[in-house]
């Protein structure tokens, strides 16, 4: 396979972020913050970055039927996330944006607003169609790192 290796491919985003100085708030499940665990330090000791919570290991919800799988989703990976990043985790995502109503209230019992985006890069199904474009400050982006854990 002819993948970029990670932590090549996230140094050099972060070295851009931070050279521009250009906040970003990053959604990191549990278990890609555990692999990358340096990656994920080296970006919570710098302010430019918060983190939001995108579940212990990406379970789409309205797939998840059973109500403690969701609660474990959340708790587990906010509990790592802090950890590891020393924040308090306040925002979360769901995988594929993809949620009821109920679902988002579960998220809000445990402190954390839920964030839509409204630009979609296309790459989760291999396509980058932001490559060239120029954004106007505040938009919610929604890109993804080469690997999904």
């Amino acid at each position: 396979e002819n993948t970029p290796n990670l932590d090549i491919v996230m140094d050099e985003v972060i070295e851009i972020l931070q050279t521009e100085k250009i906040p970003c708030t990053v959604f990191l499940t549990a278990l890609w913050a555990i692999n990358y665990s340096g990656v994920v330090h080296q970006m919570a000791n710098d302010t430019l970055f918060e983190f939001g919570n995108h579940t212990y290991s990406h379970k789409i919800f309205k797939q998840t039927l059973n109500q403690r799988i969701k609660e474990k989703e959340i708790q587990n990976s906010t509990r790592i996330l802090e950890l590891l990043t020393e924040q308090k985790i306040k925002l979360f995502r769901f995988p594929g944006g993809i949620n009821s109503e109920k679902d988002s209230l579960l998220v809000e019992s445990f402190g954390q607003k839920v964030i839509r985006w409204d630009i979609a890069s296309g790459d989760a199904f291999g396509t980058n169609e932001l490559e060239s474009t120029i954004f106007d400050s505040g938009c919610f982006i929604i890109n993804h790192n080469c690997c999904c854990l």
